[in-house]
């Protein structure tokens, strides 16, 4: 393992009128908007939101935090100025996954992934493990899984031991898209060849969803609700598995959906290219939310995430809103 000195930057944004623009309300007036203009400058390529409220985005090779409670956000240095493509926490640990470019590889060179971690909130940076191309991460216990484009690699945090499983067999269609963990401790990946499940921290995979049709199993974001439900987002359907009963609810939109979180212990999120919505989970019916739009705007919302306070943030192409409930 190697470590990675990187020190914060002295860049800060304030929170003024150049960062905010005017209230942008929508249709429904359930939410009322404010988009965070300092971004506008490139895609925003990972977002999270920590357990402790703390707003870290990153930009390509650039990384910034806003520290919860504050209204500035501080630019870190990413380590090896690797292309950040996930950003996620885990007992006040900060974990990014970045893709860091090989002359060597290949007649041209590629972009290989190596997993990071910083226990001082992205100030130093130590090198987990790398060389091959990871989409996600999720932790349980003393060990981290990574979502690989052909599989799950699992490595023990205290012995650093890392055994590999490259559990779905179709060579075109089983790259992951998310992988989390239920409060049970079972590990559930998203693929482009549906959802798989580990019940043995990361050593044995089953299918959970051989009664989907092979066209409609792209599965693009998953979340766990407080009672263990697991709901899979699909281009044009949203499914909701009982991780008990093994029972599937089927709900078709035909919207395009990209992402979806769930913010609270009752509401969901979701959000297409362009377009957001919101539904209580014990229902399911989504009202609009989507910030309005100057012209024939393009979103390109790939991100949501929320706070502990019920904000919800919202982020893509060249936009990132900030949302809060109108009471």
């Amino acid at each position: 393992m190697r470590r990675v000195s990187i020190f914060l930057v002295g860049l800060t944004v304030f929170a003024s009128c150049s960062v905010f623009n005017e209230d942008q309300g929508n249709d429904s007036q359930l939410y009322s908007w404010h988009e965070i203009t300092r971004f506008k400058n490139a895609w925003i390529t990972a977002l999270s939101v920590t357990e402790n409220d703390d707003l870290y985005l990153a930009q390509s090779n650039e990384l910034y935090v806003q520290k919860e409670g504050e209204s500035t956000f501080y630019r870190l240095n990413s380590p090896d100025s690797a292309d950040i493509t996930r950003i996620r926490d885990f007992k006040e640990k900060l974990f990014i996954i970045g893709d860091v470019y090989q002359r060597d590889l290949g007649d041209w060179g590629r972009d290989v992934s190596y997993l990071y971690l910083s226990n001082d909130g992205g100030t130093t940076w130590e090198e987990i493990i790398g060389g091959f191309i990871m989409q996600d991460i999720t932790f349980h216990e003393n060990r981290i899984h990574i979502g690989r484009k052909h599989g799950v690699t699992t490595i023990d945090y205290n012995t650093r031991e890392v055994f590999t499983n490259s559990f779905i067999h179709s060579e075109l269609s089983d790259h992951i898209e998310e992988i989390k963990t239920s409060k049970n401790g079972e590990i559930v990946v998203a693929s482009h060849d549906g959802l798989h499940i580990s019940n043995s921290q990361g050593q044995d995979w089953s299918i959970l969803t051989h009664r989907i049709n092979k066209d409609d199993d792209w599965i693009r974001s998953i979340e766990f609700d407080s009672t263990n439900k697991l709901y899979a987002l699909q281009a044009n359907r949203t499914y909701i598995l009982d991780m008990e009963s093994g029972e599937i609810e089927t709900i078709r939109d035909g919207l395009g959906n990209n992402q979806h979180k769930i913010i609270s212990s009752d509401e969901i999120v979701k959000a297409g290219d362009s377009w957001v919505q919101i539904a209580k989970l014990d229902e399911m019916i989504f009202n609009d939310i989507t910030p309005k739009k100057t012209g024939n705007e393009y979103f390109g919302f790939e991100f949501v995430d929320s706070f502990s306070d019920g904000r919800i943030i919202i982020a893509g192409l060249n936009h990132f809103f900030i949302g809060s409930k109108n009471h």
